[in-house]
């Protein structure tokens, strides 16, 4: 005499929904963006520096304290009109930099045309504009950044800041005085900046932190019943009966 094992295959079915079922609730997590907070700013503003005329570029140093996706970034511009003709766009490009020096290896750009800024106005400080990274540049925590400022097409003066007539932007700064301690202003005509005057831009920065996967609310009770019957189902037994063996 022996035995031969039969399995119960309406339990073993029963056992294989079950596993379908989990994997297609771990499939169903949903993956969430975090909101972009503000991470790095320098508010302070006693001076002003122009971008356009004679080709004149700045860019301003900065290093994030979150790692993720640079997603806007706040300038205090204003704009500056002439009798005749329109500045080009204002290009706002993320920048890589070698020992804390623009290195001109574009991570990220904006454009904004000059409608989009306010009139600069005597010694008052420009409201903030924004610039909006659609998809987002992804930067490193703790590792220094640029961002860069100049003119689409170069010079709006060939003439030079000093006998400029024709129009360019304003960028509000602080000047004499680093308060911004994770970067400083550089500057630079019709190249790359990388001269550092004593002084910082007004600037802030919004980060949004790496996005995270999480199970939506239903899944969570999906999951904990699965679970369970999964844990029912690892306490049963193949059923076994005798057969005889003809003698």
């Amino acid at each position: 005499m022996e035995c031969a094992e039969v399995f119960d295959l309406d339990k073993a079915s029963k056992t294989s929904q079950h596993l379908g079922c989990l994997l297609f609730i771990l499939l169903s997590w949903t993956t969430i963006a975090p909101a972009a907070v503000l991470d790095q700013s320098q508010d302070t503003a006693n001076s002003n520096v122009l971008v356009g005329p004679g080709d004149q570029r700045i860019a301003q140093t900065f290093t994030p304290a979150i790692a993720g996706k640079l997603e806007k970034v706040r300038l205090r511009i204003g704009y500056l009109p002439a009798a005749i003709g329109d500045a080009g766009d204002l290009l706002l490009e993320v920048m890589n930099t070698d020992n804390g020096v623009p290195t001109g290896t574009v991570l990220g750009t904006v454009s904004l045309a000059h409608t989009a800024f306010p009139l600069a106005g005597g010694l008052s400080n420009s409201a903030y504009t924004d610039f909006d990274f659609t998809t987002g540049v992804s930067l490193l925590a703790g590792t220094r950044y640029a961002l860069a400022l100049r003119v689409a097409g170069g010079s709006t003066c060939a003439g030079g800041p000093a006998s400029c007539s024709t129009p360019a932007y304003r960028a509000d700064d602080v000047f004499g005085v680093n308060p911004y301690p994770n970067g400083q202003l550089f500057t630079g005509s019709n190249a790359l900046p990388t001269f550092a005057p004593n002084g910082d831009l007004s600037f802030q920065t919004y980060m949004a932190a790496a996005a995270v996967t999480v199970p939506e609310p239903a899944s969570w009770l999906a999951l904990i019943a699965g679970l369970a019957s999964l844990s029912t189902a690892r306490r049963l037994r193949p059923a076994y009966r005798r057969v005889e063996r003809p003698a």
